[in-house]
């Protein structure tokens, strides 16, 4: 697992490079990230723009990607936009689903955490949604709630190899039509490459905890140092 990992980061590291190259670019891959998100291009200009942006993308994804690549279809494919709640803004993650009930009463939502805008970036939405909404947390949930052929426990018993992994694969499905939303893509990817590398290392191989963070920081182009 260590090694795959390692593979994995020099992998994904190559791509990040290719797209440098197209820009001329000649700083590291933290370096390369951090110039493209000062582009205003990149940039949330407004709490409205930040949301607004998300649903259009996921509209986009529903209309283009869903009938593209699966004929199984869902009732509920439309998945809830909102952001985190004020009062665990300082504690959430960047983003995160919460699957609609087993009964689809309560609809599927993608939370994003707006606790300062400036923080986010438009060139990982599109990985973000495929992930998280559509084809990946949501429509693989509501499927296989509304599914009745899948037995109940099924349906109530979570793998998270199998939802994280679905999720994973289907980031792959994307347009990705500006190498900026690529990039963003590589990064979100690197960082699950990288939790390979850093998890074997503590627990196999006696790295510290300095050790794991200075990966961290040499490997994964991020807003902070972790």
């Amino acid at each position: 697992i260590h090694n795959y990992g390692l593979k994995e980061v020099e992998r994904i590291s190559k791509e990040m490079q290719n797209i440098k190259n197209k820009y001329n670019f000649n700083g590291t891959n933290r370096e390369f990230s951090e110039y493209l998100k000062k582009q205003t291009i990149n940039k949330f200009e407004s709490d409205k723009e930040f949301l607004d942006y998300y649903k259009t993308n996921l509209k986009l994804i529903n209309k283009n990607i869903i009938p593209k690549y699966f004929d199984n279809k869902v009732k509920n494919i439309n998945c809830l936009i909102k952001p985190v709640p004020k009062f665990n803004e300082k504690f959430s993650a960047e983003a995160y689903y919460i699957p609609g009930d087993i009964l689809n009463k309560r609809k599927g939502t993608f939370y994003i955490n707006m606790r300062n805008i400036k923080e986010n970036n438009k060139m990982e939405t599109e990985s973000l949604i495929l992930h998280e909404a559509n084809p990946g947390h949501h429509y693989q949930t509501t499927y296989v709630n509304e599914s009745k052929d899948i037995p109940l426990f099924l349906k109530l018993y979570c793998s998270e190899a199998y939802s994280e992994g679905w999720a994973l694969y289907v980031e792959n499905l994307g347009d990705y039509e500006s190498l900026d939303s690529l990039f963003g893509k590589y990064i979100n990817e690197m960082l699950r490459a990288v939790r390979l590398v850093v998890d074997t290392g503590i627990h196999a191989k006696k790295w510290t905890r300095e050790d794991a963070i200075a990966y961290m920081n040499a490997n994964v182009p991020h807003y902070e140092s972790y």
